[in-house]
């Protein structure tokens, strides 16, 4: 068997639950291994396959919607591509639901990562009777666009010849998306600030560097303040409002993955089915509220009537046990510090666990039927309002509701 004459790194990424695991294990064959990355202590899933006489080694990324710092899987998934530069990113995407995976497409065209498409669940796209016209969708983003189905192996060949293709791969300049007049002027600023002084903050790109900035990440401020332009850094933010600028953005970056969707797909005209039914119903703009808050009453209602039969057991049980201590143990100190002390702030924290499982066992089944999204896309005009935009991102991170 001839040696591979190069070796190419591969970083696989996507939303979650698009197939990007049963796309890996096609890749890679099950020739796997678990891995871990110098200062984080996560452990990932990588593996490798040869291929028209190349070695290409596959990292498995955390899924993730986005490439904001909010989430560790966000972190790990953007400092890979940032960190470790690998010589392209595969991004997995769930063909029955284009405009949702576009949104992740277009932070990783901002950031210059070297970017393929692989167009997975193509075969329930096609079940569907809806068409998305491949080389339209790969002519807009200017990246190749590959339809797989990755618990089969239809693709997976061609994926794997675009992969060895040396075309496009390398030097690819950062895609540009036009905001609106007031945010261009103010990342025009930035840029003028890191033009004049290097890459102070890193190799990444200044524009994207300065829309991080305007958008208050955390990990790109951190950046800032361990640099020489700290200061005119902050002068320049001062007075902006990261949040409602944030928000403006993603509005925008949502309605240009809107755009494209609606222009490279041709849906088959269908009856609505009984999920899209329900969705009418929970994410409708008027009842949509009222029917989130009689949802989250409940749920607070079930948690506390439930455990409340479980917590009184718990708090006699513990009782019991210390008026015995106190009263078998000797000396009277002694018995005071086993039997009101440990026993007693012990059985004080205990009492509340029932509550808390089912508390989480409800969170957890609500995050599993893809209610929590359908909440947080109700609650999203709301919270913007009232100025709660760290609500709103925590109520979309799922099992963070139970903070609210």
């Amino acid at each position: 068997m001839p040696m591979s004459r190069k070796t190419i790194r591969v970083a696989l990424g996507g939303n979650p639950n698009v197939g990007k695991t049963s796309l890996f294990n096609r890749l890679t064959m099950s020739n796997q291994h678990v891995g871990n990355w110098p200062g984080v202590t996560v452990d990932l899933m990588t593996g490798s396959r040869s291929h028209n006489d190349v070695k290409i080694e596959f990292v498995d990324l955390p899924g993730t919607y986005s490439l904001s710092a909010y989430s560790e899987d966000e972190r790990i998934a953007r400092d890979y591509i940032i960190k470790q530069e690998p010589d392209l990113v595969v991004q997995v995407i769930d063909a029955t639901n284009l405009e949702r995976n576009l949104l992740l497409t277009m932070q990783l065209l901002e950031l210059g990562a070297p970017l393929m498409i692989a167009l997975n669940k193509w075969d329930l796209l096609k079940k569907r009777g809806d068409r998305i016209d491949i080389s339209y969708l790969s002519d807009i983003l200017k990246v190749p666009v590959i339809p797989t189905i990755g618990v089969r192996d239809e693709g997976i060949l061609d994926l794997l010849d675009s992969i060895t293709n040396e075309k496009g791969r390398a030097g690819r300049e950062p895609e540009s998306i036009e905001y609106n007049d007031r945010i261009e002027k103010e990342i025009l600023k930035i840029m003028r600030l890191l033009d004049g002084a290097g890459e102070v903050l890193g190799p990444m790109p200044k524009r994207w560097l300065a829309v991080k900035l305007i958008e208050g990440d955390e990990g790109v401020l951190e950046l800032a303040d361990r640099s020489i332009l700290k200061g005119p850094l902050k002068e320049t933010l001062r007075g902006l409002d990261s949040e409602v600028m944030e928000l403006e953005m993603s509005d925008i970056r949502y309605d240009l993955a809107s755009r494209i969707a609606r222009r490279v797909t041709r849906f088959m005209p269908r009856k609505p089915s009984v999920t899209d039914q329900i969705d009418a119903v929970l994410t409708h703009r008027y009842i949509g509220i009222p029917i989130f808050l009689v949802i989250m009453w409940a749920m607070f209602q079930l948690t506390f009537t439930v455990g409340e039969p479980f917590s009184l057991m718990i708090d006699s049980g513990f009782a019991s046990l210390g008026t015995f201590i106190s009263n078998n143990i000797s000396p009277g100190w002694l018995a005071s510090l086993l039997g009101e002390g440990i026993v007693g702030g012990v059985g004080s924290v205990l009492v509340f666990l029932p509550n808390i499982m089912i508390l989480f066992m409800l969170i957890s089944i609500l995050e599993g039927s893809g209610y929590l999204a359908r909440a947080a896309y109700v609650m999203d005009r709301l919270m913007v309002k009232v100025g709660g935009a760290e609500v709103y991102t925590l109520l979309s991170c799922g099992t963070s509701l139970a903070l609210v």
